[in-house]
């Protein structure tokens, strides 16, 4: 394992069936630390994110966290390990308060032993949270129901957390809150990879970043060094 990597990378290749959309790609992520996937809609970021999670098979390549070829390990197995995704999309349940949400997130063993804990330290990092608590999740803003699926991976307790996506369909007050909110969350100590359209907002938070295209690694670096390369402000900050 790379010095210093959480989860790393080698060779990853795979899709749906007979459409191959990852290509062998490498990337790793830093312990404590933001790492970036950035890229058009479509240069296989989720694809990467879901095969992380245990929720698609590559077909070659692995996958290593903590040092551990977690291949063959379920999506459970993962989340209970500490690899938690909040999905593209939010995905809460509509029906269900905001409370009950937060609940299913701690659904593990091991992070259901501190339900009530998890609970205090989301209502502390999403205040609105804790004001909707009885609310049904479904009469949510698009930004609040953000802040839910966040919260709701948080209760898992995670070790790195996979944010597919975050800002998708978000008012630009709501995607500065919830960018905030992942800057504090990585200030904190969490390990936190993001995928993401948004290339720019990305770029500056991101330890280290990576430029997908087409289901390969196009450019990778700092994500300073990203943000300041010409080839990358042309193409997607339209500068």
């Amino acid at each position: 394992m790379n010095d210093g990597a959480l989860l790393e990378v080698r060779g990853l290749a795979g899709g749906y069936g007979p459409v191959r959309v990852l290509h062998g790609i490498d990337f790793a992520v830093p312990a404590g630390r933001i790492a970036a996937l950035v890229g058009g809609n479509g240069a296989g970021k989720t694809t990467t994110m879901a095969m992380l999670a245990g929720l698609l098979d590559p077909d070659s390549g692995t996958i290593r966290y903590e040092g551990s070829a977690v291949e063959g390990w379920g999506s459970a197995q993962r989340v209970a390990a500490g690899i938690v995704l909040v999905p593209e999309g939010r995905l809460v349940f509509p029906d269900m308060t905001v409370e009950e949400n937060l609940r299913l997130g701690a659904i593990n063993r091991k992070a259901r032993r501190h339900t009530a804990q998890g609970m205090e330290q989301v209502y502390a990092q999403f205040p609105r949270l804790g004001e909707r608590r009885r609310q049904s999740a479904g009469t949510l803003s698009g930004g609040e129901q953000q802040m839910l699926a966040l919260g709701r991976g948080l209760m898992s307790r995670p070790r790195i957390l996979l944010l597919d996506e975050p800002s998708l369909g978000l008012a630009p007050m709501m995607v500065d809150l919830i960018f905030e909110a992942i800057g504090e969350l990585a200030a904190g100590g969490m390990t936190i990879l993001l995928s993401e359209q948004n290339v720019g907002l990305s770029l500056e938070l991101a330890d280290r970043a990576y430029v997908m295209e087409n289901g390969a690694i196009a450019l990778s670096g700092s994500g300073r060094d990203l943000l300041g390369n010409a080839e990358v402000r042309r193409a997607y900050l339209g500068l």
